[in-house]
């Protein structure tokens, strides 16, 4: 199993815990998040490129498959995309 997939030992008991210490491990946890974007932007950057040169190459045909969030975000990126 995914470590992301696992619940997390550190928010044992979150259902006891008063509201600003739950709002701060949220706020912590959105931090953390945004923080690992950084180191993978030359990544991030690479794929982007490889995907828009697909794109072009194929005509801009893009392919889902899947239902529920895919399925929206086929939408938000079909009004994106153009």
């Amino acid at each position: 199993m995914l470590k992301t997939e696992q619940a997390d030992p550190k928010y044992k008991g979150l259902d006891t815990w008063n509201n600003d210490r739950i709002l701060a491990a949220f706020w912590q946890g959105q931090v953390d998040a945004v923080s690992s974007v950084g180191p993978a932007i030359p990544s991030l950057s690479k794929a982007a490129d490889a995907i828009a040169s697909r794109l072009r190459e194929y005509n801009g045909r893009l392919i889902y498959a899947g239902a529920g969030s895919s399925g929206l975000l086929a939408l938000q990126d079909g009004m994106e995309m153009p």
